[in-house]
């Protein structure tokens, strides 16, 4: 690299120690060397030898390893170690490539060991020998805890460190383990703890393990002549808890075992009585078998013995905890309050029982029950009072819902002014029970003897009734009131309203409709129910209602829910005649079913209508012609929509209009020309059967002839007709023509007529 151009500088870099060959060539043969082919030109001196060394220690590329690995557990950059055993390390020295180097004669070097269970606490892991490239560390934890273990070169952190180090406890040491007291003072009877705590040789805290065994600890109080009272022990974590009862006053000792071994500590017990409890004391009770509700009766808990009588005693003080706690009948408990009497030999306390039934007393003094404890009192109700007693009426619904017909009782559950119930009967009750009417209805009485009262009785009215319960005194009375539904529907107090069916009301195509008013046996009106089933013309058992009819023609019925609780049979049909009508309930016949009614015809339609045209012959082309002054008729047979034979009424009309072609209609004086009326009167019934008209024309042309029905076009119509001469009309057919019909056709209006010439009466 020589600005010159005389020379250039190579630059060889390596990353991994060792012996080099260094060929240099010229540019021409240096493709061909590297590509395997003929040598190029080599310059002089070359091949020469180099030989590289390591770098200088680098910091982040040392490592550091730890070596009794047989005698501990190995994880991921972490390793568990017992106290007291010692730790051999070493600080391997490498270069930034990784390659193994050797420490420079002013590197420094230093391992420490960071305790992170004390607050970070640190010190310095001397060495033990060092190489030139490898230094060995040895030291041994006897504090248990976690540690980091942190190698420096020259103040700088190892890269490649094995940072934590876990150190266990070891064996449990019975030396060393303590208990949190020497001595103490008890009180006899009651239980008192000691804790032991578990550490083994360095005094390190024990700690049971999946590893390590839960040790066999065993303690007992040895007291005056050898007495032995054994206690019991409950390990925990690193610790174990020691409880005991002294069963009298005096010194004890409590010596506790590990693993066979007797620890060195034990601790000076000094036991003595307490204030007095439970089984010193007698309970003085002024109560018999039973008692009455709301009496008051003096209780007495006091001591069976005098306080001299046995050395250690205490009398009672006032500052015991006593406990007069009564259980009643509904399980329910509750305190009674006591006082200390002057001489503080006895606590008093006045007992009054509320609820009849047998009642539990239990008296407790510092938690130990007294002799005498528990006794059972029963407690009697007073005279039965009606208002606070308790009503509800059997096998009823919400709001005390009854089905009428059926048979009813009313419980009444007795009790006293105090609410409690009666265990007894015997009392005077009776009952008046009313119904929605205000009608009177027997009621029967029995009393089951154990405070309860049946009144039996049955409504047969829908509503509103009132059970009045009263005693031989006037104010002692109570009102119960219930509601009566009607029962279930029975189909021969169902009423069905046919009239609407009836006189010739049912028209084909038209709903017939008929009222089924549902009642229960005794006549009560039904209420609105979901249970109509849309069945049309057949009977399912599995069904509620069912409407079927028999006739000419297939009948649909429909059972609709009115929502006043009644409902609507509606039956439709297309052929005329006369049909039977059953309805039924759950397969039984309402009453008056079947019967008998008729579908009439419906309404004339223009679009059914048949009609038909005499007095005329048919051309070659089998048109219709006639001759100037011929008679031409025109009948006309009504029939409904459905094609059926029926009657026109009396707000029917049928006109003909005639339209000449070739004349407009602005250039004839134009008017609308009613050419026939088809009026109708309450004497002609037979006019309703049909209608005809004859036409005459009085002169030649073709005409266009509209015939209408209220003014709209009748099927088949408006035809055409040619008028000739008669002479013109020999050798043509005479025939009489019929219209064809479609039914529903429908054509336009047309009541216009320009024609005078062609008249139809």
């Amino acid at each position: 690299d020589d600005r010159a151009h005389f020379a250039c500088l190579i630059h060889v870099q390596v990353q991994v120690g060792g012996h080099y060959e260094i060929n240099v060539f010229s540019k021409a043969g240096a493709l061909k060397s590297l590509l395997g082919g003929r040598r190029g030109r080599v310059l002089k001196n070359c091949p020469f030898m180099a030989t590289t060394v390591a770098a200088p220690a680098c910091a982040s590329e040392c490592l550091l390893v730890v070596l009794n690995s047989e005698s501990m557990q190995h994880g991921i950059n972490a390793a568990r170690v017992t106290a007291g055993e010692v730790v051999s390390s070493e600080v391997i020295c490498r270069d930034k490539f990784g390659n193994m180097a050797a420490w420079g004669e002013r590197a420094s070097v230093q391992l420490a060991a960071v305790n992170l269970d004390r607050r970070n606490s640190r010190w310095v892991i001397p060495a033990a020998r060092s190489s030139p490239s490898c230094i060995s560390y040895s030291s041994e934890f006897t504090t248990a805890g976690t540690y980091r273990l942190l190698a420096t070169v020259d103040g700088e952190p190892v890269g490649h460190t094995f940072s934590m180090l876990q150190v266990l406890p070891s064996l449990i040491c019975p030396e060393k383990c303590t208990l949190d007291t020497r001595s103490m003072q008890v009180t006899c009877f009651q239980v008192h703890h000691v804790k032991l705590q578990l550490r083994d040789a360095f005094g390190n805290s024990c700690v049971a393990s999946e590893d390590v065994d839960e040790p066999e600890v065993a303690a007992k109080l040895v007291g005056f002549a050898g007495v032995t009272v054994q206690a019991s022990v409950a390990p925990r974590g690193g610790e174990c808890t020691i409880s005991f009862q002294v069963p009298s006053p005096g010194q004890w000792e409590l010596q506790v075992t590990i693993s066979g071994t007797e620890i060195e500590d034990a601790v000076a017990v000094a036991a003595r009585y307490g204030s007095v409890d439970g089984r010193q004391c007698v309970l003085d009770k002024g109560l018999a078998a039973s008692a009455s509700c709301g009496t008051s009766t003096d209780l007495v808990i006091k001591t069976n013995c005098h306080p001299e009588m046995e050395i250690g005693w205490s009398e009672m003080t006032g500052r015991e905890i006593v406990s007069l706690i009564v259980t009643n009948p509904s399980n329910l408990k509750y305190c009674i309050n006591t006082s200390l009497s002057p001489s503080k030999l006895e606590y008093a306390a006045a007992l009054t029982l509320y609820e009849t039934g047998v009642h539990t007393v239990s008296a407790w003094v510092n938690q130990r029950q007294i002799q005498g404890s528990p006794f059972r009192v029963e407690a009697l109700a007073e005279e039965v009072y009606l208002p606070y007693s308790s009503t509800r009426i059997l096998r009823s619904g919400p709001n005390n819902t009854t089905r009428a017909g059926e048979e009813q009782t009313l419980e009444l559950v007795c009790k006293d002014r105090l609410g409690n119930v009666c265990s007894t009967g015997g009392f005077v009750l009776k009952a008046t029970v009313l119904d929605f009417g205000g009608s009177v209805i027997p009621c029967h009485v029995h009393d089951m003897l154990n405070g309860t009262y049946q009144f039996i009785y049955n409504v047969c009215l829908a509503g509103s009734y009132t059970v009045e319960l009263s005693s031989d005194q006037d104010w002692n009375r109570v009102e119960v009131e219930g509601l009566c539904i009607p029962g279930k529907v029975h189909f021969n107090s169902c009423v069905l309203d046919s009239t609407r069916l009836s006189g010739g009301d049912w028209f084909a195509g038209a709903p017939g409709v008929m009222s089924l008013t549902r009642c229960d046996q005794h006549g009560n009106l039904m209420r609105p129910r979901l249970d109509v089933s849309n069945s049309a013309g057949t009977m399912d058992q599995a069904v509620k209602y069912v409407a079927k009819a028999t006739g000419p023609g297939p009948v649909a019925a429909e059972i609709v829910e009115v929502g006043d609780g009644s409902m609507e049979v509606r039956l439709s049909g297309r052929v005329p005649g006369y049909y039977s009508i059953s309805v039924l309930h759950h397969g039984h016949l309402f009453k008056d079913c079947p019967f008998t009614v008729e579908l009439v015809a419906g309404r004339p339609s223009e679009s059914s209508c048949i009609t038909s045209i005499s007095g005329i012959v048919l051309n070659k082309n089998k048109e219709l012609c006639a001759a100037v002054g011929g008679k031409i008729r025109i009948d006309v047979e009504p029939r409904d929509r459905f094609g059926n034979t029926a009657l026109f009424d009396a707000t029917q009309e049928l006109t003909v209009d005639v339209v000449k072609h070739g004349v407009p209609l602005h250039e004839n004086s134009l008017f609308f020309m009613k050419q026939a009326e088809f009026s109708i009167t309450e004497d002609q019934e037979l006019n309703l059967r049909g209608g005809s008209f004859t036409g005459e024309a009085t002169s030649e042309g073709r005409y266009t002839v509209w015939l209408q029905l209220n003014s709209r076009v009748v099927a088949g119509w408006p035809r055409i007709f040619n008028i000739f001469q008669q002479s013109d009309l020999e050798g043509m057919e005479h025939s009489s023509y019929q219209l064809p019909v479609t039914c529903g056709m429908r054509t336009p209006r047309m009541s216009r007529s320009n024609s005078s010439e062609f008249t139809f009466k």
